[in-house]
C-alpha cells in the first residue's frame, strides 16, 4: 500500500471484488470521516 509512518493507523475499505476504494494513514480526522462515509454509501445498497 505504499504507507511507512511506524506508529500510525491505517485504515483500507475494499469493495466486493477486492479492490481498495479507500485508503487514510494516520490520525482520524471529521474530513475524513465525512470522506469515509461517502464512500460506504456508494458500497453499502
Amino acid at each position: 500500500m505504499g504507507y511507512r509512518a511506524e506508529g500510525a493507523a491505517y485504515l483500507l475499505v475494499l469493495d466486493p471484488q477486492g479492490k481498495v476504494v479507500w485508503k487514510y494513514a494516520g490520525l482520524f480526522s471529521e474530513a475524513a470521516y465525512r470522506d469515509l462515509s461517502a464512500q460506504m454509501k456508494k458500497l453499502l445498497p
